[in-house]
């Protein structure tokens, strides 16, 4: 997903469209990597490869090269740190995000071996 697709998102859950997109770019972008860095943790869990870093974007045109999961429930987080409208909308945004955040758990199972068969 490229970091338009998401501003996108992010502009449909603030109730605004494209004529207000280049006022929130800059906020956008600076929120985005904030984002980015605090999720690293949870990215890392779901790659083969982990980063050891988290990535800066710096225009639109940048792919956000994180897993579909986490994709999923960014936008969330910064509409809720954006959104300066309506707190009650906001915090629920920010709640959103924060449960899906936690609940954002990988875990790979394993076949495992009964050494104790009889």
């Amino acid at each position: 997903m490229t970091a338009d697709q998401l501003f996108d998102r992010v502009l449909a859950l603030m109730f605004s469209d494209e004529t207000e997109k280049s006022d929130l770019l800059a906020q956008f972008l600076a929120t985005l990597n904030i984002h980015l860095l605090e999720l690293l943790p949870k990215e890392n869990a779901f790659r083969g490869t982990k980063l050891e870093a988290a990535p800066i974007i710096t225009s639109l045109t940048q792919t956000v090269d994180y897993s579909d999961r986490i994709l999923a429930f960014l936008p969330y987080g910064i509409a809720g740190t954006m959104f300066e409208d309506d707190q009650n909308i906001a915090a629920q945004y920010k709640n959103k995000y924060e449960e899906e955040r936690a609940a954002c758990v990988a875990a790979r199972f394993e076949s495992v071996v009964d050494v104790y068969a009889v």
